[in-house]
């Protein structure tokens, strides 16, 4: 009898043990119904090096952004297409730094407010920038694991939302600089996140990255 070893990070089997088991036990079938070893590449978060400000064009010290290519390259240069035994490859999300709006419309519309909240002005929100750099980096860099033939699927994080605010009634501590290293989860007020267009132009269900390909079954709202 074969035996067949995976390692999942213990925070996705903390906050996602069901679609941790499901989506690991499909993979564990098809493995060893073919009787051939793989392996499952996971993304962590990618942020920083898509981060417009973390590039030379910002006076920052190097391009950031070519760390996440070459990470891109590195995968596809050793997926299955190409003799390697990468099988698949999973993101956990927070692919690109910036949101783009203070409250997404859905949110507003329901009624909810947003306090002022100096930490997360500091990290404007530069919607431009967002459009113009991070979201072309980002379809830059899986459109190289794309085109190497090898299946992926990505996980919207927080920094991928539209949006994200501190929620009117709840305020953040105005005392605190963002610099601050003693900051705790409470100075941040309640923070609440929402709207996903930018991530479903991107890694929608109807993208060239999933429309239509064999190994893509479903996806939820679009894609998100």
């Amino acid at each position: 009898m074969r035996s067949f070893s995976l390692t999942i990070p213990r925070i996705l089997l903390r906050k996602f043990p069901c679609a941790v088991i499901l989506f690991v036990a499909a993979f564990y079938t098809n493995a060893y119904a073919s009787g051939s070893s793989f392996t499952l590449a996971v993304v962590p978060d990618t942020q920083n090096y898509i981060d417009f400000r973390r590039q030379t064009s910002e006076g920052f010290k190097f391009d950031s952004s070519d760390l996440f290519i070459e990470q891109m390259q590195y995968l596809a240069e050793r997926g299955a297409d190409n003799g390697g035994d990468i099988a698949f490859v999973a993101a956990v999300g927070d692919v690109w730094q910036h949101q783009t709006q203070t409250i997404d419309i859905q949110h507003r519309l329901r009624g909810m407010g947003v306090e002022p909240n100096p930490i997360l002005a500091r990290n404007a929100k530069r919607s431009a920038e967002v459009q113009s750099f991070e979201l072309p980096t980002a379809i830059e860099g899986y459109r190289i694991i794309s085109e190497a033939g090898i299946p992926f699927g990505v996980a919207p994080g927080n920094h991928d939302y539209d949006a994200a605010w501190s929620v009117s009634g709840f305020p953040p501590n105005r005392k605190k600089r963002f610099s601050e290293l003693d900051k705790t989860v409470g100075d941040f007020g309640i923070l609440h996140v929402g709207g996903l267009d930018n991530f479903r132009s991107v890694f929608g269900e109807n993208t060239s990255f999933f429309k239509n390909k064999s190994w893509y079954v479903a996806s939820y709202k679009g894609g998100a």
